[in-house]
């Protein structure tokens, strides 16, 4: 189960630990076995829905986002200054997952302004990225970029983004 599926099972109204435990317990009051007797099999995926989201209460989650499209995102300041500073390179695909921003695309021809814009190369993938300091990866690489997107979501950003994260004067 990912984040996304798990916040459509509870539906939680805010993404902390408080508003998690409230969803939780209505659900759990709804769908207990002891109360509902076909409620067995819901109370398990309610449970799994728990689980999932209290593990990825530290990190960046799109909750709220989740049924949101790209436009309705807020990005973080430090990947608006790097979309301005790359996002005008042609051939260039940008995408969201969780808080780190994958490269993708014919990135070959711009790895020096990639790296200088402090991009890292994920050799497995085949995709840059960038990552907060504060959330530096402990899997080495373990991950496919397919389980990364179901565990964290994913949100590609076109161009119509882009240009308008460059317009923007602060």
């Amino acid at each position: 189960m990912n984040i996304r599926e798990a916040v459509q099972i509870l539906k939680p109204a805010a993404s902390n630990k408080e508003e998690l435990k409230k969803a939780y317990r209505e659900a759990a009051r709804k769908y207990h076995p002891d109360l509902n007797p076909h409620g067995a099999e819901l109370m398990k995926l309610i449970n799994q829905a728990y689980e999932v989201l209290l593990q990825d209460l530290t990190a960046w989650s799109p909750w709220k986002e989740a049924d949101q499209n790209e436009e309705d995102i807020a990005l973080d300041e430090r990947i608006q200054e790097l979309l301005r500073q790359i996002g005008h390179l042609p051939g260039l695909k940008f995408e969201i997952c969780g808080n780190w921003l994958w490269v993708s695309g014919n990135t070959y021809l711009h790895r020096k302004q990639l790296k200088e814009a402090g991009l890292f190369f994920a050799p497995k993938k085949k995709m840059w990225f960038w990552r907060p300091e504060e959330y530096k990866s402990h899997s080495r690489g373990q991950w496919s970029i397919e389980e990364i997107r179901d565990r964290h979501g994913s949100v590609p950003l076109s161009t119509n983004t882009i240009h308008a994260v460059d317009a923007c004067p602060f």
